[in-house]
């Protein structure tokens, strides 16, 4: 049987990097491509978790991914179509199993 855990709230800043993959397929042209741009992030956010026993916790964070570069996608003759925007909101939550 797991036990209550009492004065298990953590909350905290969270910074970290990350590479991401970012993919495009054309569609609708005479001559469609795809491409895959990699590209790495920076990631600032506020995390909390809250320990539901000695061994789990439930956690949940918010915060901005932001890529050090930002891509386009064009297509041959119209031009640009899509770019990476500045930031973007990241979301996080799940469960820790806490090991001795």
């Amino acid at each position: 049987m797991l036990a209550p855990h009492r004065g298990g709230l953590d909350v905290g800043p969270c910074a970290g990097v990350g590479l991401d993959m970012v993919s495009g397929q054309g569609f609708g042209a005479v001559s469609t491509t795809s491409t895959t741009i990699w590209t790495v992030t920076s990631t600032l956010a506020a995390m909390g978790a809250v320990r539901l026993t000695e061994r789990l916790s439930i956690h949940a964070g918010a915060g901005a991914l932001i890529p050090f570069a930002r891509p386009s996608f064009v297509i041959e003759g119209p031009g640009f179509v899509h770019r990476l925007p500045v930031a973007s909101v990241q979301m996080s939550a799940g469960a820790e199993l806490h090991f001795p």
